[in-house]
């Protein structure tokens, strides 16, 4: 979800850093304390902009390997593929490797396509793919899935369009107002 985390940060540039490397530099844990809070899990991926004082926390995102389909959603993305298509997607959904985007929390001024091109761009080069399919997903908050295949055979044509797709996606998505 979008947040208002900065008030009208300076964008540098965009980093994408596991939050166990930032907590080995005292003064960049305490800015992601500072502006995330005091729990942040070990798995997440701080997003953030380089500055000469240290680093400008936007948010962070927390993949894991969960198949698409233990999603509570899963069963209407099938139906809803059988009615449209006619094809059953669930033998190759249920082999396919996944990474879910099981959390984020971004700031709003990173709620353009540009910025969201460059995380999803760090994102996905970091899955590791292998000899069959691999999808990103994340629950939208809307009762449905958001995904993307990423065929290893093809990674040099798949991966711009997964960036394109969750950039354009996740700009679409509403602002969350700060908790007043």
């Amino acid at each position: 979800m979008f947040q208002r985390l900065q008030e009208n940060p300076t964008i540098n540039g965009i980093m994408c850093v596991p939050y166990s490397n930032i907590m080995r530099n005292d003064n960049a844990r305490q800015r992601c304390i500072d502006v995330l809070g005091n729990i942040i899990p070990n798995e997440a991926v701080i997003v953030y902009s380089p500055s000469d004082d240290g680093i400008v926390v936007l948010g962070y995102y927390i993949l894991n390997n969960q198949n698409i389909t233990e999603s509570v959603f899963y069963n209407a993305l099938r139906d809803n593929s059988i009615n449209s298509h006619g094809i059953d997607c669930h033998q190759s959904f249920l082999n396919a490797e996944c990474h879910k985007i099981q959390e984020w929390v971004f700031d709003v001024s990173l709620n353009n396509k540009q910025h969201l091109y460059h995380i999803f761009s760090i994102m996905i080069s970091s899955i590791e793919t292998h000899e069959r399919l691999t999808i990103l997903w994340c629950e939208s908050g809307f009762n449905d899935i958001i995904y993307y295949p990423i065929d290893n055979e093809n990674n040099n044509h798949f991966y711009p369009l997964a960036e394109y797709y969750f950039s354009g996606t996740f700009y679409s998505i509403i602002i969350e107002q700060p908790n007043q």
